[in-house]
């Protein structure tokens, strides 16, 4: 489930593996995004940032309802979170996950992408390639990160 971005492209992801059963649909039934959404995810992001309530629907539904043009198609309203709260709304969310049984054990994945030539540095030279990776990844806490490349 696609959960957030970071930067211009940066898309942050959650994954519940205990809803995946290989040769069923992947899809997340209507009543579970509204758990999700109700129970968890905006009420850990009004715990941790309750100056920003009022951005948030009341219900799944409403959210639903409010992100839909004439059409019906989506376009999503942003939210920010300040980067010194990022890591608060994140252990919450987890938390309250481990309180459902088919949310247990969810966990994070950032993908960056269109990482190309945005860095210029000398590949052979090892302080440039560390400088390089650390402004690549400077809004991660990369103290407990797995990459992979």
């Amino acid at each position: 489930m696609a959960l957030g971005k970071d930067d211009q492209r940066h898309i942050m992801r959650i994954f519940f593996p205990h809803l995946y059963w290989e040769g069923e649909s992947a899809a997340i039934s209507t009543e579970l995004r509204t758990h999700i959404y109700e129970k968890c995810l905006r009420q850990a992001a009004i715990k941790v940032n309750p100056s920003n309530q009022s951005r948030w629907p009341m219900t799944y539904a409403t959210a639903m309802y409010l992100y839909r043009d004439d059409h019906r198609l989506f376009h999503f309203a942003t939210i920010d979170f300040p980067p010194w709260l990022l890591r608060k709304p994140s252990a919450r969310l987890l938390g309250l996950f481990q309180m459902h049984e088919e949310l247990k054990d969810a966990f994070f994945v950032h993908k960056l992408r269109g990482m190309k030539g945005v860095t210029q540095h000398n590949p052979t030279d090892a302080e440039q390639r560390r400088t390089a990776t650390e402004d690549i990844f400077h809004t991660f806490d990369t103290s407990k990160r797995k990459i992979g490349l």
